[in-house]
């Protein structure tokens, strides 16, 4: 059993392709995804518009049937307020086109101006709405949106997502609040889950931080020991192809040792042995361990264990990486 045999259940070339294939894939799950989300907004906008709240410059025209000297079109004023005909200034802001109709038609009845008019308000422009990106987008900027328009629309206009994205720590924070709501993103692009698909509010914020590539560790007696990049999904299998596979009579691949940390727990790990070779010779899956960012796996020699040498490279390694991350906690021994 060499190398060859390992790096056979998934090479790097062949893990690429498949990472490309997925990229191309989850592309065009997001272009259908972006065309239907487009669609249902232009019916809501349809449904939904008379619940439409007039805002400050907001752009209405207010007419009176047959009664051309009534027409108004105009900006809601900043102080909320529209000047209207025979009644001069009027609230219009908080109130639906509806609503500011019949506030107008009943004044209008009400001073004896007209005895049963008809009145229309139309929102001709609607306010400019807007929302950003920041952070790990591909355009991060602030954008305009409509009355109706989601969290897809947004990134859609911010060129989408970056490679170095971490699509499941998103977050949105509303105007006015310090609460930042979870978005996974990757939930959302890659899955079509639309849950978090949230309808945008003026002056939302969706930032999309940077994804830190994390790593494991391949150490003993293999052809290339070293850190690999960690990504979802990634085996034991997998990492040992990447550190080339064994050393031909020196590499025990029956008592792999994994280390890792405890979930929650910065300084505590735990430490189980895999029989790798029951994996390759049998198809033993539960011995091809799904790995987790900052595993170390060691390859111990078949004449023994080894746990000295397993402990001085595992101490070396963590701190190392403890110093980078300015945490001075010590790797638990082998």
């Amino acid at each position: 059993m060499g190398p060859a045999v390992i790096s056979a259940r998934m090479t790097s070339g062949a893990r690429c392709a498949h990472r490309f294939r997925g990229f191309v894939m989850r592309r065009m799950l997001l272009t259908l995804m972006l065309a239907a989300t487009g669609m249902c907004v232009g019916a809501w906008a349809q449904v939904s518009g008379s619940n439409y709240r007039l805002q400050p410059e907001d752009f209405i025209s207010l007419s009176i049937y047959g009664e051309e000297g009534m027409r108004v079109e105009a900006p809601v004023g900043l102080d909320g307020n529209i000047s209207v005909p025979f009644l001069g200034l009027v609230a219009a802001a908080g109130k639906t086109t509806t609503e500011l109709a019949n506030f107008v038609r009943s004044e209008l009845i009400s001073r004896d101006y007209f005895k049963n008019p008809l009145v229309t308000v139309n929102i001709v422009r609607y306010r400019p709405l807007r929302a950003s990106v920041v952070g790990f987008a591909q355009k991060a900027g602030q954008y305009e949106f409509k009355p109706g328009d989601r969290l897809l629309t947004l990134i859609s206009q911010a060129g989408g997502t970056l490679p170095t994205s971490d699509l499941r720590r998103a977050t949105l924070v509303r105007k006015g609040s310090v609460e930042q709501i979870p978005i996974d993103l990757r939930a959302m692009l890659e899955k079509g889950d639309l849950s978090q698909n949230y309808e945008l509010q003026d002056g939302d914020v969706l930032n999309i931080p940077r994804r830190y590539i994390s790593q494991v560790n391949v150490l003993g007696y293999v052809p290339r020991p070293g850190q690999f990049e960690w990504y979802e999904g990634m085996t034991l299998a997998e990492a040992l192809a990447l550190a080339q596979g064994e050393i031909p009579y020196r590499s025990k691949l029956s008592a792999i040792q994994i280390q890792r940390q405890v979930p929650g727990r910065a300084s505590e790990w735990r430490r189980f042995t895999v029989d790798f070779t029951k994996f390759v010779t049998k198809n033993d899956f539960t011995q091809n361990v799904v790995l987790q960012p900052g595993d170390v796996i060691y390859v111990p020699s078949t004449s023994s264990p080894d746990l000295d040498r397993a402990s001085q490279i595992a101490n070396i390694v963590f701190t190392v990486q403890s110093l980078l991350s300015r945490n001075f906690n010590f790797f638990p021994r082998f």
